[in-house]
């Protein structure tokens, strides 16, 4: 669907679910009507938008993804050299870290719980989806590095796929990250390893 093709209201309804999760609100106690009132609408305008909480849960999962996977997307298409954009992406993963993955790793066991196949289905789906478009995004990258020598060209481009996707993970769980040193230390780590 892409972030820009939700309505306001139903945008509303999930950045409040998003919140609500990262603020550590128990998801099997949470009600719709505390999600409305959260988003500023009334519980049936929920309704419209979302046939059940459990549905709800499912959609601002993939929002929250969506949302997230944007951003970073801009950030590693963006003209700049190798390094620039290496260091931009920390940034925001080890934001993202500590705002994004933890409303979605708290709606995460819920949805596993709770959810019909149906709908994890369009969750696998999505997440499928985000993985194509981060590895196209991770090809432009790596060309980048390889084109301004930092990078040695490989043939097994999945190799340096699971670098940079490993890189980025290890971030977004290392929240202390945040300090240069320890950047720049994460950044050497990566050209090492993207030249075996």
């Amino acid at each position: 669907m892409g972030i820009d093709g939700y309505a306001e209201k139903e945008r509303a309804i999930l950045e409040a679910v998003t919140a609500l999760c990262r603020d550590g609100a128990d998801m099997h106690t949470l009600r719709i009507a505390d999600v409305a009132k959260a988003a500023g609408i009334g519980k049936g305008t929920v309704y419209e938008y979302f046939t059940s909480k459990e549905e709800l849960f499912a959609r601002a999962l993939n929002y929250c993804m969506e949302k997230e996977l944007q951003k970073l997307l801009a950030i590693l298409l963006s003209p700049g050299k190798f390094r620039e954009t290496v260091y931009r992406a920390m940034e925001h993963v080890i934001l993202m870290g500590v705002q994004g993955f933890l409303a979605m790793w708290t709606m995460a066991p819920y949805l596993g719980e709770s959810l019909s196949s149906y709908a994890m289905d369009g969750v696998r789906a999505s997440a499928l989806e985000y993985r194509r478009r981060l590895f196209e995004a991770s090809d432009v990258v790596i060309d980048r590095g390889a084109a301004e020598g930092i990078v040695a060209a490989q043939e097994d481009i999945g190799y340096q796929h699971d670098v940079l996707r490993s890189f980025y993970l290890g971030l977004a769980w290392d929240c202390e990250a945040e300090d240069s040193a320890k950047m720049d230390h994460a950044y050497s780590m990566l050209v090492k390893a993207l030249n075996p």
